[in-house]
């Protein structure tokens, strides 16, 4: 009898070794984070380790950042990172803008990282967007980080319009197959309602959903001067029919001022004139 129990025992921790455990996978979730590091000068080494202990709280799989001056930032804060027990991977592509866009991940996969041409709306001070193949566990998507033109002017949303149509064309190209998620985040320096011809331009026929348009009403993701809130200016939006491992209602702009117990303005001057947009999904499906 004894002998009989322990094979069974063995047998059935042998089954639970070698089955996927449900509870495991409605657990796994991953959090995609978009940040502007504020540089539009370059970035010095005593902020680096404010904005490591901001990207080591969150305690992102992903974050997408904006105004990333000089590249070696990435490297500078992947090393303050490891200080803080976080183990992170960048990647970088340089282009002829000054403020560049990165992307630094801790699990999974990121491939095909490249410039999206014609995105800087044909002017080298401006940002290419920065499209990348991501895959954390089983969820995989297309990554587009990006940094539009700035300013409230028409000029400045006519270029904004064009740099979106270009988005828009990259994506109906990248959609066109199997994979259909997509992931548009990073500082659009477009303001919900006040731009919405902008919004328009970058949206194929209604198959992107702006969920940081619908569940950020009212908030700030910048900071204004004299550290006073600001507009929503980051955005982030998902394949509207495809992208069911999001997490409805999980986007959120992280108030890691109140977090680090700093004032708006302290947070402007020593961390950055951004506040990070997070949000979560399932990492346990593919819906492709």
């Amino acid at each position: 009898m004894p002998s009989r129990f322990l094979r069974s025992l063995a047998l059935f921790f042998a089954v639970l070794l070698l089955t996927p455990s449900s509870f495991g996978q409605i657990d796994t979730t991953a959090t995609i984070v978009g940040w502007n590091l504020k540089g539009f000068g370059a970035i010095p080494d005593s902020r680096l380790p404010n904005l490591a202990r901001v990207i080591a709280d969150v305690d992102t799989e992903v974050i997408a950042l904006a105004e990333v001056n000089p590249d070696d930032v990435v490297d500078r804060l992947i090393l303050e990172l490891s200080k803080l027990g976080a183990c992170y991977q960048g990647k970088v592509v340089d282009q002829s803008a000054v403020q560049n866009l990165a992307i630094l991940y801790k699990t999974g996969a990121v491939t095909n990282v490249t410039l999206l041409d014609a995105s800087d709306d044909g002017n080298s001070g401006l940002r290419k967007a920065l499209t990348a193949d991501v895959r954390v566990g089983l969820f995989d998507f297309k990554l587009i980080a990006l940094h539009l033109k700035s300013g409230r002017g028409s000029a400045e949303r006519q270029t904004r319009s064009r740099q979106a149509a270009v988005i828009r064309s990259f994506i109906e190209l990248a959609t066109g197959a199997a994979e259909k998620d997509v992931l548009i985040v990073g500082d659009y320096n477009m303001i919900p309602g006040q731009d919405h011809q902008n919004f328009t331009d970058m949206n194929p026929a209604g198959f992107v959903r702006f969920v940081s348009s619908a569940e950020l009403v009212g908030q700030f993701s910048h900071i204004g001067s004299g550290g006073t809130p600001g507009n929503l200016l980051d955005g982030y939006a998902v394949s509207a029919g495809h992208t069911r491992e999001y997490i409805e209602k999980s986007l959120r702009i992280i108030r890691a001022d109140q977090v680090s117990g700093l004032t708006l303005a302290q947070f402007d001057a020593e961390v950055s004139d951004h506040l990070p947009v997070v949000a979560r999904f399932r990492a346990s499906l593919d819906d492709d």
